[in-house]
């Protein structure tokens, strides 16, 4: 069963055409073109050959080659100014003043280009919302020197922007089919191979298991982004059973179901109502009609249901329950699912539903985060407004851990700090705001110190953790306690891996 293909209009939102699957059409129709990308007043142009990316334009400033070489340290800040007055003195490109006042060799002004497109595109994962659009401007031959691996973009951008549950969401038509490498899958494979993520997953793949119970266990987006590129990519060969399953069972479990229902006067209507805001003449069938309504009944609820009720599980549900009962609703109600059963007119509702299927799959996945949430139930607390605030952190927390990872400490406080307040309660927030302050400049290890020393608190024995409480400690002129943490710290790690 190879992976299906999208139809993609020349224009669109990035709401209905996620920019992953964009990528991958335009790669399988080897497209030679433009792709504009536009989030407010931020306009990318990339430029693609023959199926892959060759150059990409910027309205942002700070996407300047210029002003990566010298992040990098590759140039100084004296070479960047020079750079500046001779580009305006000469109206030269940014390439050719660099080339000119030799502060890069050709080789490595190509590499640095490669990655200055790659990056471009890759910013472009972390968008809220934008749209797209396809223009026939192509460009020559000569851009084949800057082709960048579009395979590689996909994987880079979804480890770096989309959370585990997110990207669970987006395989969620393949979790319960079972998955066998075509005969792609060792080339494709190979061209993941910059980390150690889709060797994992590779060796992960078990035809004998179904997609999910071999990939469900990856929590690290980094690896789950791996298994997307390669599902999507047609790497794998996906089937409702494993190899050698009975034929005549395997039919069975195939053949349509046909129905006859009867409606009202008023359900006809509606439902001819939605089946026209998408383009087609045909009433909704009755799978279709009946996951609407659900849809509908479950999205008026959202703010009585807790996390439990979202994912239909009782409340003593043992942890494996909760991924089967995450992986059942990112089946039939992700918004791709729902868009392929012809219901893109509550493409919003659906979105809604399971951004909140997706906060309870987060939540109770989690040992310490489910405790807390249990107890905060227990003790008085609104379970819908718990939710809103839990989703609210975590996206603070998640854009934030982003901006960490880049080094830009300062601009991750802006994140980081209201998700504290949010959610005072958990470890991960307080120690990534704590190593957030010792890192910015100037740096702030006092305040630091509180939310470390919080967070070893709620999590006792974190290598993580008591690592950077450690050098906090050190840098306040305590050295013997800064040492004990990392003492500590080391004993932990060489404990996990005995």
């Amino acid at each position: 069963m190879p992976a299906a293909r999208m139809s993609l209009p020349k224009s669109g939102n990035l709401a209905d055409y996620a920019l992953p699957s964009v990528i991958v059409e335009l790669w399988r129709r080897a497209y030679t073109g433009t792709l504009r990308l536009t989030h407010g007043a931020v306009e990318k142009k990339v430029t693609w050959r023959q199926g892959a990316p060759v150059g990409c334009e910027s309205s942002r400033n700070n996407d300047d080659l210029a002003r990566q070489l010298l992040s990098a340290g590759q140039i100084t800040q004296p070479q960047l100014e020079r750079l500046a007055a001779h580009r305006e003195r000469h109206g030269l490109a940014e390439g050719a003043a660099l080339l000119a006042l030799k502060l890069i060799e050709p080789k490595d002004l190509v590499h640095a280009m490669r990655g200055q497109i790659s990056r471009r595109i890759v910013d472009v994962f972390g968008w809220p919302h934008g749209s797209f659009a396809l223009e026939t401007d192509a460009p020559g031959e000569e851009a084949d020197a800057f082709r960048v691996d579009p395979l590689e973009i996909l994987h880079d951008g979804l480890a770096a922007f989309w959370r585990a549950d997110r990207i669970l969401g987006a395989l969620a038509s393949h979790l319960e089919l079972h998955a066998t490498p075509s005969e792609r899958f060792d080339a494709l494979l190979a061209r993941l191979r910059s980390g150690p993520d889709a060797d994992v997953v590779a060796e992960a793949i078990d035809p004998q298991h179904s997609f999910g119970e071999c990939v469900g266990a990856f929590l690290e987006p980094a690896r789950l982004a791996a298994a997307w590129v390669l599902a999507e990519t047609g790497a794998l060969d996906f089937s409702d059973g494993p190899p050698g399953a009975d034929d005549e069972a395997a039919s069975a479990s195939t053949q349509l179901n046909i129905e006859i229902v009867v409606r009202d006067a008023s359900e006809t209507k509606d439902a001819a109502r939605t089946e026209s805001a998408t383009g087609s003449l045909k009433l909704p069938s009755a799978e279709a009609e009946a996951l609407r309504k659900e849809i509908l009944a479950l999205h008026e609820r959202l703010d009585e249901l807790d996390h439990y009720e979202v994912l239909g599980i009782e409340r003593d549900a043992p942890d494996p329950e909760v991924k089967k009962a995450y992986f059942a609703c990112a089946r039939r109600f992700h918004p791709d699912a729902v868009a392929r059963m012809g219901l893109s007119v509550i493409h919003r509702e659906a979105n809604e539903l399971f951004a909140r299927i997706a906060q309870g799959y987060q939540t109770l996945s989690n040992p310490n985060r489910r405790q807390a949430y249990d107890r905060r139930d227990q003790e008085g607390g609104t379970p819908a407004t718990d939710a809103n605030r839990v989703a609210q952190a975590e996206t603070l927390f998640r854009k934030g851990e982003v901006l960490v990872k880049v080094g830009n400490f300062s601009g991750a406080l802006d994140f980081l700090r209201p998700s504290v307040e949010l959610w005072p309660e958990e470890p991960d927030y307080q120690a990534l705001l704590g190593w957030a302050l010792y890192k910015t400049k100037p740096s702030d290890p006092e305040a630091a110190r509180e939310h470390l020393e919080k967070a070893d608190s709620l999590r006792g024995d974190d290598p993580l953790i008591l690592f950077r409480l450690g050098m906090v400690l050190r840098k306040l002129g305590e050295t013997e306690a800064g040492q004990i943490y990392l003492d500590r710290s080391k004993s932990l790690e060489r404990e996990a891996k005995a």
